[in-house]
């Protein structure tokens, strides 16, 4: 009996132990997540028009980076159901690169978040300005931020995907003319 309560005190001691020195062990970082957390910056910087767009091949590469996959016209979704990208502290549902006709023909780059409102992010970028030309339910804001730049936040809609349609609460674009 005595052989059985060393062996279990033994054995809790070197737990302890290995879990004491894992501690202070950094933890190491993939290239894959580092790449993610990096592309994740960037994005968050060029969403929100703080930093160029660059051409529409380098922010298709940053989603992918981020564990997205473009499916058709620009359009990025998640790769997988067990990872699932973030921006803002918000799932992202989808991203899209492209030029839209209806923006005066400029470069424009949009993420779509499943949980947080429109309104929320027109806070917090401090955006106070209603899209008129929105046609949303709820409103949505629009701010010029350079003279090239505007940044756009919408309220909640849905997104179509082929045959399939993808619901969200915001999407943040910022458009380059």
């Amino acid at each position: 009996m005595k052989l059985v309560q060393i062996k279990i005190i033994a054995f809790l001691g070197g737990f302890f132990v290995a879990l004491a020195a894992s501690a202070n062990t950094p933890l190491r970082l993939t290239d894959a997540n580092v790449q993610a957390w990096e592309a994740r910056k960037d994005v968050a910087e060029s969403i929100q028009c703080n930093s160029l767009l660059g051409d529409a091949i380098s922010l298709e590469r940053r989603f992918e980076a981020m564990g997205m996959m473009k499916v058709q016209d620009g359009l990025f979704l998640p790769v997988g159901s067990k990872y699932r990208p973030t921006l803002f502290g918000d799932y992202l549902v989808a991203a899209q690169v492209g030029r839209s006709a209806g923006y005066r023909n400029a470069t424009v780059a949009t993420v779509y978040l499943q949980n947080q409102t429109g309104k929320l992010f027109a806070e917090m970028l401090e955006m106070s300005k209603i899209d008129e030309a929105a046609k949303t339910k709820e409103p949505s804001y629009i701010k010029r931020t350079g003279l090239k730049t505007t940044l756009r936040v919408g309220s909640a809609s849905e997104l179509s995907v082929g045959n399939a349609s993808l619901k969200y609460k915001s999407s943040i674009s910022c458009e380059v003319s």
